[in-house]
């Protein structure tokens, strides 16, 4: 439905004002004052030919945050869900910052990148659902799993069912220096390939004609590859087209759930040191590949000192000098990082920029204009995923008490999430190695 729409005011943002703009150049954000209403998925066309020189974008949905708030709802009879997904569909018009999909279990995930909006959201889904009842978990984030060191041996695939016999180890590139420098522009790795050219070239993986990466994945924003590092007479055994598929599957579907709570992994490479042929091969078998090597891949991951990733916020505060220890305080309960603080030159406000984790922004705007009557004002945008400080491995009873110790924050988290989940509240190691690996553990511990 082409709709002819005269703008009639421009605004540019500035903090909580807006200023009346009689022209707008590229690069700019500005808000457009319209009488017609919009919806989500509708998009602008220039006519006037004078501006036809400018590449100017409009994009509705644009945020600086991403949705890592999410809740879980669900209704409290069965036969009630398509009644709450009817209501959705029209909150999702309404609500550019509010995405929603179903879960295999019945349960709608509602994801937004702020808790302003979310809660306007379920406050308008309560009311458009009448006297029905409604579930609303707490409030949760996506994690992502990621090690910090190389797999201390080599796994190795030993069962005599599998057409192939792989080792490979992971490794940690969290500390590379050509990767963490783009680690901040995580969301242009899909539309900017110079970022993966760059990486490419520093990690030298083509050499002499040849390549030795065999497949990189990007999705849901975690850098993961997976490389050959044969050498020599390893490089003996011929690989087909159709073995190496399976081989690049399993990677893929490894990456996707992680052993501690099924999330996505995230900056970790893994390397096949060895290929060898069994003796006994037979083509019909060659699906177990993929099995094969996603089991590998999670027992090098798990041998190499794994750890959990949260996102973070970084946050501005502008705030009266008086209110600034009270201010301190609050944020130090938090787990926030002060980064910079000074006065603003002129004015009797101070300047505070902080990192806080996005779980623990959850009721700090409310918290702050409370302690000081009305007089700060607080903006914030996501940053960069940090590590958990903690080993998640640790048991998990005692991790279930309401003090948040560094030590035992990981596995505060790994055990918060399998119970939302529905997994066992323990991490079962023996399902991702083989017997053959567990034999060659138990023989180096002893």
């Amino acid at each position: 439905n082409n709709k002819k729409i005269f703008l009639e005011k421009v605004y540019l943002i500035q903090n909580n004002n807006t200023k009346i703009l009689h022209e707008a150049f590229s690069g700019n954000l500005v808000l457009i004052d319209t009488e017609v209403a919009l919806k989500k998925h509708e998009h602008f066309a220039i006519i006037d030919k004078s501006l036809s020189k400018y590449n100017l974008l409009f994009d509705q949905s644009f945020s600086l945050n991403k949705p890592f708030l999410r809740v879980s709802i669900e209704p409290v009879l069965n036969h009630e869900l398509n009644i709450l997904l009817k209501i959705i569909k029209d909150i999702e018009l309404y609500y550019p910052q509010i995405n929603a999909y179903l879960q295999e279990s019945g349960n709608v995930v509602l994801e937004s990148n702020g808790e302003f909006a979310l809660n306007l959201a379920l406050k308008d889904i309560c009311n458009d659902f009448f006297s029905r009842t409604l579930i609303v978990s707490f409030p949760f984030i996506p994690l992502r799993e990621t090690v910090i060191s190389t797999t201390s041996m080599k796994c190795v695939s030993k069962s005599p069912k599998n057409p192939i016999n792989i080792s490979l180890i992971a490794t940690s590139i969290i500390n590379n220096d050509s990767i963490t420098t783009s680690s901040k522009f995580f969301f242009l790795l899909k539309n900017n390939k110079s970022i993966i050219q760059e990486i490419i070239k520093k990690k030298e993986w083509f050499k002499y004609g040849k390549s030795r990466l065999w497949k990189f994945s990007i999705d849901n924003d975690c850098l993961n590859y997976l490389e050959d590092g044969r050498v020599g007479l390893m490089k003996t055994v011929f690989l087909s087209s159709k073995i190496k598929k399976f081989i690049i599957k399993g990677f893929l579907i490894s990456c996707k759930n992680g052993p501690l709570c099924y999330e996505p992994i995230t900056w970790t490479g893994f390397r096949i040191l060895n290929i060898t042929n069994n003796p006994v091969f037979n083509e019909q078998y060659s699906y177990l590949i993929t099995n094969m090597t996603k089991k590998l891949c999670l027992s090098a991951f798990t041998l190499a000192l794994p750890r959990l990733m949260e996102p973070y916020y970084e946050c501005e505060i502008i705030t009266p000098f008086d209110c600034v220890k009270l201010v301190a305080n609050i944020l130090k309960n938090r787990r926030s990082t002060f980064l910079y603080d000074s006065g603003n030159p002129g004015t009797l406000y101070y300047i505070i920029l902080t990192l806080i984790p996005i779980i623990e922004s959850l009721g700090l705007e409310t918290d702050l204009r409370f302690h000081t009557q009305g007089q700060i004002t607080f903006q914030y945008f996501f940053t960069e995923w940090k590590i958990i400080k903690g080993d998640p491995f640790v048991n998990k009873k005692k991790t279930a008490s309401t003090k948040t110790n560094n030590i035992d924050l990981a596995a505060k988290f790994v055990f918060l999430t399998r119970k939302r989940k529905g997994l066992r509240e323990s991490i079962n190691l023996q399902t991702f190695f083989e017997d053959e690996t567990i034999i060659d553990l138990l023989s180096i511990i002893k």
